[in-house]
């Protein structure tokens, strides 16, 4: 007979719990986990709306233009690599500005052009910056 090894404690920092059998989290943060994991599940949760309602509360301004915020945006997002839930990561935005800050978001996450605009171009991929740049100007 085998002699039975103690439960490991739920991965989350600060959790007392035990795991579950056969995973890193206990029940409550392994429930946490998998609504996370279905893209937009932190935003249906009381943590979040918690966290929102903070971040409103203690900034009810757009940080880039001033306008009264009606959003709270990650600065690096979450799906990227960025903090969930710390409040240094997060920032009051009105919907102008956030709908601005996501297309911008999901225009860079494209691949680069190719083709005739860049060959027509000598090559340079960036049309902004092909653009911008004129040989005749200092």
């Amino acid at each position: 007979m085998t002699p039975s090894r103690a439960a490991r404690r739920c991965s989350i920092p600060y959790c007392p719990n035990p795991a579950e059998r056969g995973g890193s989290r206990c029940r409550e943060h392994r429930a946490t986990h998998d609504r996370e994991r279905k893209g937009r599940g932190i935003y249906t949760t009381a943590r979040w709306r918690k966290l929102r309602a903070r971040v409103l509360r203690d900034e009810p301004n757009c940080r880039l233009c001033g306008q009264p915020a009606t959003h709270v945006d990650h600065i690096i997002d979450w799906r990227k690599g960025g903090p969930t839930w710390d409040v240094h990561n997060l920032q009051p935005l009105c919907a102008s500005c956030h709908g601005r800050k996501t297309r911008a978001e999901a225009a860079g996450a494209r691949p680069p052009r190719t083709g005739p605009t860049a060959a027509s171009l000598g090559g340079i991929a960036d049309t902004t910056a092909a653009l911008e740049h004129d040989p005749e100007r200092p």
